[in-house]
């Protein structure tokens, strides 16, 4: 099992949690809202054994333990620039990445803005085009217009409802860890603040802004790869061919016996497509 090492970054953003492990080129995973990079351990952990370092930052998506700075400034955008910030205080200047669910929106802004930083992009079932929401969270979208309703939504999410049946049934084929989702959960069911912090993204999502970079990626010219769940309930799979066709270097890889959290659901496929997308030329 590898060992990732656990670290503070002061960001504008607010103190963000990183973790990482492994030496040589580095490569930042993404992850999606209510989730944190933890999503990711089972097929960091070995890329990271193959020579990479990995890099999992927990963003302010909902899943993060300690609230933002300045809750008003918390846009997709500012959660772009987290990445560029997080590489700054880690020392590193050009990387991969590795963007996923919300965070694949999130990625598609950090290489649209600054593509000099971003060496390779993968995309793996994540918000697209105009899809920022996905249909499954427009109603959580939809709550943010009640702050009764929403914190009655993610308090639905506590840390006593171990197993978020429904949402984790479309999501995720396997059933996961108890322990990682009452991880998941708790942030947003105990902090008020964390609540709010989640809210306030939420609510700002807008599917201008992935129509915005997806036009902008169309002069991202670094090895790009598009991996996307055959199966996925939450991602339209017509979106997967759209990315991987306007990418000048797109390739695109299908993910069979996993729904949106492949990572989980089908780690071995996940390393295997990781590790051809680090070796793209």
């Amino acid at each position: 099992m590898t060992e990732f090492t656990t670290q503070w970054c002061d960001v504008p953003m607010g103190r963000i949690r990183v973790r990482t492990a492994g030496s040589g080129p580095p490569l930042m995973f993404t992850h999606g809202l209510l989730v944190d990079g933890r999503i990711w351990d089972q097929v960091a952990g070995p890329v990271a054994e193959r020579g990479f370092t990995v890099v999992l930052p927990d963003l302010p998506l909902g899943s993060h333990t300690v609230a933002v700075a300045d809750r008003a400034k918390l846009t997709t955008a500012s959660v772009a620039d987290c990445l560029f910030d997080v590489a700054d205080r880690l020392g590193v200047d050009r990387f991969a990445i590795v963007g996923f669910d919300t965070g694949g929106a999130v990625s598609q802004i950090a290489a649209a803005s600054r593509p000099d930083r971003i060496d390779r992009l993968a995309l793996m079932s994540c918000d697209a085009f105009e899809h920022f929401p996905p249909p499954l969270i427009k109603p959580f979208k939809w709550a943010t217009h009640s702050s009764l309703a929403m914190t009655l939504v993610l308090k639905s999410l506590s840390p006593r409802l171990q197993h978020w049946p429904l949402p984790l049934g479309l999501v995720a084929k396997r059933k996961i860890d108890p322990a990682l989702v009452r991880a998941w959960a708790e942030p947003s069911g105990k902090d008020r603040a964390v609540r709010a912090d989640c809210v306030a993204f939420i609510k700002q999502m807008d599917a201008a802004d992935t129509l915005a970079a997806a036009e902008k990626l169309r002069d991202f010219h670094g090895p790009s790869m598009v991996m996307w769940s055959r199966h996925d309930r939450v991602f339209p799979r017509r979106d997967a061919q759209r990315l991987a066709d306007l990418l000048p270097r797109g390739e695109l890889r299908w993910i069979d016996d996993a729904y949106t959290f492949a990572s989980l659901d089908n780690p071995a496929r996940m390393i295997e497509l990781v590790l051809e997308f680090l070796a793209l030329p």
